[in-house]
């Protein structure tokens, strides 16, 4: 749980986001281990999309490696299936760009969209 939220009791979301001139919203990574989205709040799909052979080179767990040979059963993208999604919002070609441009094209849509407000040093 983390430790670093406070809760204010009686405060509309809609009061919090006048106050804080911010809106909520979840930012959805797919392709990435996760829960059920829940519907608290608006979520915005992002897509990173990353070719199993790509992701393979980059396993520091040696995963790929183990499912491959049969010692994980049901590995996505090896002995599982993996299903795109059909229309994210955010579409991320992980093999084709930077970290800094993929968090870059992230926050564009984030402007665009009203989700937060550039700041003057941004």
């Amino acid at each position: 749980m983390a430790t670093n939220i406070t809760w204010h009791e009686g405060l509309s979301r809609s009061e919090r986001n006048d106050l804080r001139k911010q809106k909520g919203f979840t930012l959805w990574f797919t392709g990435l281990s996760a829960s059920d989205k829940g519907d608290a709040l608006p979520f915005i799909e992002v897509f990173v999309d990353i070719p199993v052979e790509v992701a393979e080179a980059r396993d520091p767990k040696g995963l790929y490696k183990k499912a491959r040979a049969g010692e994980i059963p049901n590995f996505t993208g090896i002995s599982a299936p993996y299903e795109a999604p059909e229309n994210p919002e955010i579409h991320i070609r992980n093999d084709q760009v930077t970290v800094e441009e993929a968090v870059a094209k992230i926050m564009e849509y984030l402007y665009e969209h009203k989700l937060i407000e550039k700041s003057a040093s941004a």
